[in-house]
């Protein structure tokens, strides 16, 4: 939509018929590694007007005299429209987990972004990033006070150190979505 001001408004319209903000997409850029948790949530959090730009305007836009033929020939569209139509729940589930993911990872990014000597920081930061991510499906009381050395150990295989799937947190997330 970046170069296009008419399917900029299109969308912008279709935004609004779902009673949602005016944003448009974050682009992520590989060179900022900050960048994806915001592009992701942006997707989650429009994805009632993306799902309805390529599946339903698009095929019936009667002021662009566009046809399904038209369209058909455009390998791009016919890709998103797949994955739409056929994936969505999947998708969504992929989404929500890297969100999830990226959300842990950003605080750290974050950190060492900074100027100066962080080598100071870096045990603590990335214990922190392992308690984190084991705290989503690993029994708190297993890890807590382990050092670093004896996380190792840890058997994270077996069903006695797992939380109930009910209590896990990416699993409470994708139910969310």
């Amino acid at each position: 939509f970046k170069r296009s001001p008419c399917k900029r408004e299109d969308y912008l319209d279709i935004q609004e018929e779902c009673q949602l903000d005016d944003s448009l997409f974050v682009r992520h850029v590989p060179t900022r590694w900050c960048t994806l948790l915001g592009a992701l949530e942006r997707i989650l959090n429009k994805w009632e007007a993306i799902s309805k730009y390529f599946l339903e305007f698009l095929p019936e836009d009667p002021k662009k005299q566009r046809t399904e033929k038209l369209l058909q020939q455009n390998d791009r569209y016919k890709a998103i429209c797949l994955k739409l139509k056929n994936y969505e729940l999947k998708i969504c589930a992929q989404i929500s987990f890297l969100v999830s993911a990226a959300a842990v990872f950003n605080r750290i990014l974050r950190v060492f972004q900074t100027e100066g000597q962080l080598v100071h920081k870096l045990h603590h930061e990335l214990k922190e990033i392992l308690f984190s991510l084991m705290g989503r499906f690993v029994k708190q009381d297993c890890y807590k006070e382990e050092s670093a050395h004896d996380l190792a150990k840890l058997d994270v295989e077996k069903f006695e150190n797992l939380l109930p799937i009910e209590e896990m947190e990416v699993v409470n997330q994708l139910q969310a979505t």
